[in-house]
């Protein structure tokens, strides 16, 4: 089950905001979800997530992001704190990936991806950001199938 805490990055509230107010209640749900027997992950495409707070309130197996977490300015930072800690989704900006890269820039783009999260032990799921737009290029989809298959592994 994917759950959106939209308000825990600090493009919308400050951390303390967020565990205040949210976070016992995500808490209850990911336990709820858990206690059935099920998975949790989280989707967050807002610029700044607290993986933090999040890990702490939800302790999702994945976290679905477009931007590095709070604490850091890179993704190669951003792979190097957090991709021992949990699984990342992402993070390919659904505006180029749909709209604005050719298919070789898209296998690039998704390359590069690949390369900064290859040894960072919990593992990444190439993805866009946040949603492929439903009218978005379906050969940059396609070639974003095609560098996993090129450049990935399980």
């Amino acid at each position: 089950v994917v759950l959106d805490p939209l308000y825990s990055s600090r493009s919308v509230l400050s951390k303390e905001t967020w565990e205040k107010f949210e976070g016992p209640f995500s808490k209850r749900i990911a336990d709820a979800v858990r206690d059935e027997g099920g998975l949790v992950v989280v989707h967050n495409c807002g610029g700044g997530v607290y993986f933090d707070a999040v890990i702490k309130w939800i302790s999702p197996i994945a976290i679905s992001h477009a931007y590095p977490a709070f604490d850091c300015t890179t993704w190669e930072e951003h792979a190097d704190r957090w991709g021992r800690e949990v699984v990342t989704i992402g993070y390919s900006d659904p505006a180029n990936i749909s709209f604005l890269l050719r298919p070789e820039e898209v296998i690039e783009d998704c390359r590069k991806q690949l390369e900064t999260f290859k040894n960072v032990g919990h593992g990444f799921i190439l993805s866009t950001g946040c949603e492929f737009p439903p009218n978005g290029n379906l050969l940059n989809a396609r070639a974003m199938v095609e560098a996993a298959k090129i450049y990935g592994s399980n």
